[in-house]
């Protein structure tokens, strides 16, 4: 089994104030979990659902997802978790328009070639984990706690009226920037992602 696992910093492992890159991370985990399969790790710091910065554009994530599912064709799995960043307060999204770009990624998706077996990729789509917007090391997310947690209802509600896999989040811990995950965090997220992997 082939996985690609494609989001933001808590995909790539960004460490909670240190900013290190955390051997830890729940990629990493997942390919200890399950060991017969191949963790394909797309995670970039600060990549977004579908804004875009002035001086960093390439950290759109749309604009890379098609390069990416034929660079790493073929695989069974996308797991996507992305649409923090996209809660920054300069970039003005409401939770409706960041469930219009979560669209374009579930389009992409459904209408991207089947493998040589005839089977499609399968979706999973993570929910943003918790923004704790008090914290003031990343102020750019000042006032985004509810919009984070009325974008993941809206998102939770569309995937499950499509039977697309959804992992709700939110009870994953952050660490003290109120941004990215701790050890813990990443290993729930981990064993959350390997029970439905396999099948449980």
């Amino acid at each position: 089994m082939r996985i690609l696992c494609f989001g933001d910093s808590n995909t790539w492992g960004y460490t909670p104030i240190e900013g290190s890159r955390n051997p830890n991370r729940w990629t990493r985990i997942l390919k200890d979990l399950l060991i017969d399969s191949e963790i394909i790790e797309e995670g970039l710091n600060a990549r977004t659902l579908d804004s875009t910065e002035d001086i960093e554009p390439h950290k759109n994530g749309f604009n890379y997802l098609l390069p990416c599912l034929e660079s790493h064709y073929e695989f069974d799995y996308l797991v996507l978790m992305l649409g923090t960043n996209d809660l920054k307060t300069h970039f003005n999204n409401t939770p409706k328009d960041m469930l219009e770009m979560l669209k374009k990624y579930i389009k992409t998706v459904k209408n991207f070639w089947t493998n040589k077996d005839g089977s499609k990729v399968k979706l999973i789509i993570c929910g943003i984990p918790p923004v704790d917007d008090t914290k003031k090391v990343f102020e750019n997310y000042e006032g985004t706690t509810k919009k984070r947690n009325e974008f993941n209802m809206l998102e939770y509600k569309y995937c499950v009226e499509r039977s697309i896999t959804f992992i709700d989040n939110s009870d994953l811990e952050i660490g003290e920037d109120g941004i990215h995950l701790t050890d813990n965090g990443h290993l729930r997220l981990a064993m959350k992602l390997a029970g439905i992997l396999k099948g449980e």
